[in-house]
């Protein structure tokens, strides 16, 4: 090879690989520049990016970040947080947590992903977010850092709470729920029931779920109801509210009350809602109720219903003949419309407590439309819901004008037969009087009379004539008539004065023993005929000892309860008893049972007329009290009379 040669080959090489060098500096520049595009496209997705990023090297250090990670550190410039950790921004237990999933990373080279966690912001607010973290590796695979990003989910977390809370409630209500509920699809299967559901239909969750619904009503009704059904579940014509009378697969006949609803499902399925409601008790009710009315309405008895205002809620017919109203005329207006002004203040008060407290019971006087006043007898009692609560009032009323006339003719016969007996003890009192009066006038005609006789004469004449006025003034309380007045009085000296008249008139073989255990006692009554009601009973304790005796009449008080043993209806808290016992022939039980009978009297023709302890039972039961006889044939009666008592003030 010549040198020419030789020359134009170095030449040849030195242009190729100039040629290469060129090709190669072109190439690291279209590199270099195309580095520098994905940098500055970096850097503004890194500044730009809502979700938060940032780069730490091996020891959690950060090395870069951008606005948005910035922001949740509190910090206001990006560089502020170059080589700081979690630890001077997080709490304690956070930024522990971020270090050891960061430093398990380094050291496995395991990503996280996609981590829910809450944390505090620099702000104070707690939020949700979905962090990921993977490592940073260089050419020969080792681990130099880590690149982390988050994102904030807590609108998301909260919109689950509530879907969750929603869904729960919805749980608890599906199944607590006392009224029945099923979801059938489309074809009439059911989807999903209540326990109330399968209560009602007798049957379980698995015998129902991807039934047809109509399995569970009577088989031979089955078909039609699938066929009838089909058509409207497809058109949405069902029925979205109704009652309806059924019989069910066991046999059993029910009422339900239903309400349905179409719902669509999350992949646009159309279902059907219905909520059923057992009205059997209900419609079972409304006919009680129907014929208790209609029996109401037809009985004779003046029948009301107030509320607790005592407004009147219902009236029957008989209502209406009694008091001369029509029933709109009185519905809504206070009861008080039927209440006399002569009845005794306050009594109407005392109605609405004793009814609340078990029912009342008495006489009192009402008026009707026209203003004309008269005598029912009243008894109410309280209406009560299921929780034994009080919500309204019934009264029962009886006109008793033609029984107070005849127990008024009754009460003044007896009372004649009582004054014809007196009479007969007193005239012998006054013809003792008239002879003591006689003689000692005769004595005044002697001549030789002085001073001191003379006054001594005429002190005798004046005290017979004063015995003698005495007994014509308790002779004429008796016979005097007058319509009942109850008011309250002192029973014990009612009694006491009775007790000293008839000591006076009886014979003498007939003594008398008084014990008063109380001084005062109140009692509620028309006091001519408590006197009445005494008179009698000793009357017959005379009639019972012929040969002579002993009365003991005896006053005492004792508790309600206490006499409740004997009297259930002794709802008062204190009575007052009378008790009058002779030692004379008493009776035997047959007699005994029949003694206030009107008219029965073991007495000799002509001597009674057998009125005497009905009327005494009459007196004593118009006064709220109670009447107890002990007798044992040949050793006595005792009567014992209970009244009700009341406070001095009242």
């Amino acid at each position: 090879m010549n040198i020419e040669e030789g020359k134009g080959g170095t030449e040849l090489s030195l242009n190729k690989e100039v040629d290469r060098l060129k090709q190669s500096l072109s190439k690291h520049k279209r590199e270099q520049e195309f580095v520098k595009t994905w940098e500055s496209l970096f850097y503004v997705l890194l500044k730009n990016l809502p979700d938060t990023i940032y780069f730490k090297d091996t020891k959690s250090r950060f090395i870069l970040i951008n606005r948005a990670q910035a922001q949740v550190l509190g910090v206001s410039d990006p560089a502020d947080a170059h080589g700081k950790t979690d630890f001077d921004f997080f709490t304690e237990e956070h930024a522990h947590s971020a270090y050891e999933d960061e430093q398990r990373m380094i050291k496995d080279g395991l990503s996280v992903i996609n981590k829910r966690e809450r944390i505090r912001r620099a702000d104070g607010q707690f939020r949700w977010v979905l962090a990921t973290k993977v490592p940073i590796k260089d050419e020969d695979g080792k681990i130099t850092g880590i690149a982390g990003m988050s994102r904030d989910i807590t609108e998301q977390v909260q919109a689950e709470e509530i879907i969750k809370t929603s869904e729960q409630k919805f749980r608890s209500v599906w199944e607590n729920s006392l009224d029945g509920m099923r979801l059938i699809d489309s074809e009439g299967r059911i989807v999903s029931v209540n326990n109330a559901y399968c209560k009602m239909v007798g049957k379980t969750t698995g015998e129902l779920i991807g039934q047809h619904y109509a399995t569970v009503y009577k088989s031979e009704f089955q078909d039609s109801i699938k066929k009838k059904t089909s058509d409207r579940l497809a058109a949405r014509t069902i029925e979205p509210h109704f009652e309806r009378n059924v019989e069910l697969w066991d046999g059993r006949s029910v009422w339900f009350e239903v309400s349905n609803s179409y719902i669509e499902s999350d992949v646009g399925q159309v279902m059907l809602l219905s909520i059923f409601r057992d009205i059997t008790g209900r419609k079972d009710l409304i006919e009680r109720l129907k014929m208790f009315e209609d029996t109401i309405k037809s009985v004779n008895d003046s029948i009301t219903i107030t509320d607790l205002s005592d407004r009147l809620v219902f009236v029957n017919r008989a209502f209406c003949k009694m008091y001369g109203y029509k029933a709109e005329e009185v519905i809504g207006k206070p009861v008080s419309i039927l209440w006399s002004e002569t009845n005794p203040p306050g009594e109407l008060a005392k109605i609405l407590p004793g009814t609340l407290q078990g029912g009342w019971k008495g006489e009192v006087i009402n008026k009707r439309k026209d203003g004309e006043e008269f005598p029912v007898s009243l008894s109410t009692s309280v209406i009560k819901n299921d929780a034994n609560e009080p919500i309204a009032l019934i009264g029962v009323a009886n006109d008793i004008s033609v029984q107070k006339r005849m127990e008024e003719q009754m009460r003044q016969a007896q009372k004649l037969q009582g004054i014809g007996e007196l009479v007969g003890g007193i005239s012998h009192h006054f013809n003792n009087i008239l002879n003591i009066i006689v003689g000692y006038t005769s004595l005044l005609e002697s001549d030789d009379l002085d001073k001191k006789k003379l006054k001594n004469f005429l002190g005798v004449i004046s005290d017979a004539a004063e015995r003698g006025t005495n007994l014509v003034h308790q002779l004429t309380t008796f016979i005097k008539k007058s319509p009942m007045r109850q008011k309250n009085i002192n029973i014990v000296d009612t009694v006491k004065k009775v007790v000293a008249i008839t000591e006076e008139t009886f014979p003498a073989s007939i003594s008398f023993s008084t014990q008063f255990d109380v001084d005062q006692a109140a009692i509620h009554a028309d006091p001519e005929h408590i006197r009445q009601c005494i008179l009698n009973i000793l009357f017959n304790a005379r009639d019972a000892m012929k040969d002579g005796g002993k009365v003991y009449v005896r006053m005492t008080t004792m508790s309600g309860d206490t006499l409740t043993e004997k009297f259930l209806k002794a709802s008062k808290a204190e009575y007052v008893c009378i008790e009058i016992t002779d030692t004379g022939t008493g009776m035997d039980e047959k007699t005994k049972s029949r003694i206030f009978e009107p008219f029965f009297t073991t007495k000799e023709y002509g001597m009674g007329i057998g009125l005497g302890l009905p009327t005494v039972y009459g007196i004593v039961e118009s006064a709220g009290g109670f009447i107890d006889v002990q007798s044992t044939h040949g050793k006595g009666t005792s009567v014992f009379l209970y009244f009700p008592a009341i406070a001095t003030g009242e």
